[in-house]
């Protein structure tokens, strides 16, 4: 009995020295001494502990910052939509129309995506220059977007999270589309233009298409969705701020036309002439 008050005075005296860790004991009932034995938590079982509680912070702030992202993530596409319709609300060459607009262009939309068109008689050389149409068509329409949502997205059934995603976010490369049409359609926006914001509209386009070294404009063979329309190599890369929409509001704004101070959507341009 001795031996055992003599152990427990040691532990009394050195415990307050030791590590938090180290003060842990595992007690057990002795039956044949009817004592309590204490008995110091090996080492190993510290380290334990140690890397347990580690690992738990460790943890802890990598779910708190996958959190985070998640909620940017989430928060980025609002705050796209929010600068886009405030900027679709500010007009840029907020000229009123005069008796020198004489010249006429149109818009017109798929629902989704804008095209610019106008009358072939109105178009210069440097423009119509190696474009596909005949003397039955009256008027070509051009829209510029991204080359892999052309050639595969036809149709909205066709879009996929990759070709959405590599559009909007990936470097990528661009084609004109050029459709010839020998009949206006009822839906197309009439839009009165003076003869130098013609010009410098035309020349927008014709500055858009990419060319060889031959100074030719580089046309995809048999790539159109139908046998009056075309695709071309274009200068520029899509991305979620500059899309199709953009360009063809950029095209106004350049050439002295009223417009958005930026939109990606088709209705933003749309609504200034309807």
């Amino acid at each position: 009995m001795n031996v055992c008050k003599k152990t427990v005075s040691i532990h009394e005296t050195n415990s307050t020295n030791h590590n938090f860790y180290q003060d842990y004991f595992l007690l057990s009932y002795s039956k044949e001494n009817s004592i309590l034995i204490p008995f110091r938590i090996d080492m190993r079982i510290k380290k334990i502990i140690n890397l347990s509680i580690f690992l738990q912070m460790k943890y802890r702030n990598i779910l708190k910052r996958i959190a985070k992202g998640i909620g940017i993530i989430l928060l980025l596409p609002i705050v796209y939509i929010i600068i886009a319709m405030i900027s679709m609300l500010i007009t840029v060459n907020k000229t009123p129309q005069s008796d020198t607009d004489t010249q006429v262009v149109y818009l017109s939309t798929n629902g989704v995506h804008l095209s610019i068109i106008m009358p072939i008689k109105n178009i210069t050389p440097a423009l119509t220059k190696d474009l596909q149409f005949d003397n039955h068509d009256r008027y070509l329409s051009f829209g510029w977007g991204d080359a892999d949502f052309y050639l595969n997205t036809p149709e909205w059934k066709d879009l996929t999270f990759r070709n959405a995603f590599s559009a909007l976010f990936l470097k990528s490369k661009t084609l004109i589309q050029v459709k010839r049409y020998r009949q206006k359609r009822s839906k197309w926006i009439k839009i009165f233009v003076t003869p130098e914001e013609l010009e410098a509209l035309q020349l927008y386009i014709t500055n858009t298409f990419a060319q060889n070294n031959n100074s030719t404009k580089i046309i995809l063979p048999n790539s159109g969705y139908t046998v009056r329309d075309d695709f071309y190599h274009a200068k520029g890369s899509y991305t979620f701020y500059k899309t199709c929409n953009t360009w063809v509001n950029s095209a106004f704004k350049q050439s002295g036309l009223k417009a958005c101070l930026w939109t990606p959507f088709d209705f933003g341009l749309l609504n200034k002439y309807e």
